[in-house]
């Protein structure tokens, strides 16, 4: 299951990524990839939605990954070490692709 965002990723908008992750997450997906690509900026509140739904998948045994991330949003998600936890690939079709030979 893909799941699309685009333009900031903060305080205002945070919380809808989040709860639509957790919505999908009734859907009972084996895999979730948060596309990023269209996203110009995110800040705390964007990475702590992530992190959440991460731990909301990890919890349902659903796993996530983070597609397209890029520009000053990957700079600072990599200087949080966040993706030593959560997986980033550079587009949805490699995240898919990696999830399903890996199973």
């Amino acid at each position: 299951m893909v799941v699309g965002f685009r333009g900031s990723l903060d305080r205002s908008t945070a919380p809808t990524l989040r709860e639509t992750v957790i919505s999908e997450l009734a859907k009972g997906p084996d895999l979730v990839v948060v596309d990023l690509s269209d996203v110009d900026f995110w800040d705390a509140c964007g990475m702590s939605a992530v992190l959440v739904a991460y731990k909301r998948c990890r919890a349902n045994g659903t796993a996530l990954g983070l597609a397209g991330l890029h520009g000053s949003a990957e700079t600072s998600y990599r200087a949080t070490h966040l993706d030593s936890v959560i997986p980033t690939y550079p587009d949805v079709a490699s995240a898919v692709a990696h999830w399903a030979a890996a199973a």
